[in-house]
C-alpha cells in the first residue's frame, strides 16, 4: 500500500476524532511490568528461567541429520515440457 495524499488526509481527520470519543493511548507507567504473556493460565516460568521443561540441557551435542528423498519436482506448471511437474 502506497502512502498518498488521500491516506494522509484520512489519518489527519481520524486522529482528532479518536480523541473526541475517548480513545487515548495508555501510558507506560500505568501498567505493571511482566516478563511474559499468557492467554490461558498463570505464567509458568519465572523471569530467570534457564530452559523449558521439555528441553534436556544435558543432551549430547553433535551428530548428523539425514533427510530422506523420495522424489522431487522442479516445476509447478503442469503444461510445460521442461522439468518435472508437481503433483
Amino acid at each position: 500500500m502506497k502512502l498518498n495524499r488521500r491516506h494522509l488526509l484520512k489519518l489527519a481527520a481520524a486522529v482528532p476524532g479518536a480523541t473526541l470519543f475517548g480513545i487515548q493511548l495508555a501510558d507506560a507507567e500505568d501498567r505493571d511490568f511482566r516478563h511474559a504473556l499468557t492467554l490461558f493460565d498463570d505464567i509458568k516460568y519465572g523471569p530467570d528461567f534457564k530452559h523449558f521443561d521439555y528441553v534436556n540441557p544435558g543432551a549430547p551435542k553433535g551428530g548428523r541429520v539425514r533427510f530422506g528423498l523420495l522424489g522431487s519436482f522442479d516445476n509447478l506448471n503442469p503444461f510445460t515440457y521442461k522439468g518435472d511437474s508437481g503433483p
